[in-house]
């Protein structure tokens, strides 16, 4: 499939509610009754949606998400795609007869879908929306066309720039489990949608995105543990335990970390690089993630520090290798490191 940037994506094993920067809403993480055996679901366990910002603004999208609703015949908004001016442009949603439908601002663009969705299935969602006044969306279910490619109003902030969307809110419903959600940056590969979602198959229906913990001290051991003598240990816990810490306030110096394996990986279409970090004292500080592949560091960007007790998601978001310019195998994730370096 022709993806471009990616912009965000997690599996939500982490269980970790920081991704949500926004506003975390009613969270719960989910171990039954998920799409794989291994997997985590998030679930709203109030009226409180969360909201995360995605890693670069765009005015076109291709979505991937797992979903399964617990009700009959329910009205609610999956996924929203909020403006850089902090207006509500498009989303995806159930109407109240249990059809998936394009929304803007929670009014129906064009027609629903016609598959009267089961309660307590998992299902495979592939969306693709460009923001614009004639904008165009198409929806695919598992591996069929829901709704074929069509031209609607998908933007609903009439300010400058306002096609542009940099942040996502998810559900706000008890009655709804999401897994394994990923939002690609698709300008330039597409025309109208159906250059994006052309050939889907059943195996584009079955995407997940498993969670590599740190198992090893890695190449770099320039960080102080604040307990004990192994580095990995204390960044290995899920969800993120913040009480034990890799620290240094030295620029340059890093800690990388061998991975856990990623194994049943036909086709890979990114990779995030996530670290939870904090700085302790006054004065501006920064650090970024990297990633070590044989003898090469290749890093992220700069990410400035909080203090206060504040703890930043910092993430790496790579649809491609940066070493290779090319897919990810999982031969090559399987022997990188990844860390964190210390910046001024």
């Amino acid at each position: 499939m022709a993806l471009g940037d990616l912009l965000w994506a997690s599996g939500f094993d982490n269980q970790d509610t920081g991704i949500f920067n926004l506003a975390v809403g009613n969270v719960s993480f989910v171990t039954s009754g998920t799409r794989t055996p291994q997997s985590v679901a998030y679930a709203d366990a109030g009226s409180t949606a969360s909201q995360f910002t995605l890693a670069a603004s765009s005015a076109e999208f291709m979505v991937g998400f797992g979903f399964k609703t617990a009700v009959s015949n329910p009205t609610a908004d999956l996924l929203t795609f909020v403006s850089v001016n902090n207006t509500t442009n498009f989303g995806v949603a159930l109407d109240g007869s249990t059809h998936l439908r394009v929304t803007r601002n929670g009014t129906l663009v064009g027609s629903a879908g016609s598959t009267v969705l089961s309660t307590n299935v998992w299902y495979w969602v592939w969306l693709y929306v460009k923001c614009a006044d004639s904008g165009r969306y198409r929806v695919y279910l598992d591996d069929n066309s829901e709704i074929a490619a069509a031209t609607g109003d998908t933007r609903n902030d009439s300010g400058t720039n306002g096609n542009l969307c940099d942040r996502v809110t998810m559900m706000s419903s008890t009655n709804y489990s999401m897994d394994d959600l990923y939002i690609f940056d698709a300008t330039g590969t597409a025309s109208d949608g159906d250059d994006v979602v052309s050939g889907i198959t059943a195996a584009d229906s079955d995407r997940t995105i498993p969670y590599l913990l740190p198992t090893s001290d890695g190449n770099y051991t320039q960080l102080t543990p604040s307990t004990g003598s192994s580095h990995y240990a204390l960044v290995d816990e899920v969800p993120p335990n913040t009480t034990d810490y890799n620290a240094s306030a030295t620029n340059a110096n890093k800690d990388s970390y061998g991975m856990s394996n990623l194994s049943n990986a036909a086709e890979i279409d990114g990779l995030v690089v996530r670290a939870v970090v904090q700085k302790s004292d006054a004065g501006a500080k920064s650090g970024r993630v990297f990633l070590r592949s044989s003898s090469t560091d290749n890093a992220g960007s700069d990410e400035s520090l909080s203090t206060g007790g504040t703890w930043t998601r910092a993430a790496w978001h790579l649809a491609q290798s940066p070493f290779t310019s090319s897919a990810w195998t999982a031969s090559e994730i399987n022997a990188m490191e990844a860390g964190w370096e210390v910046r001024a």
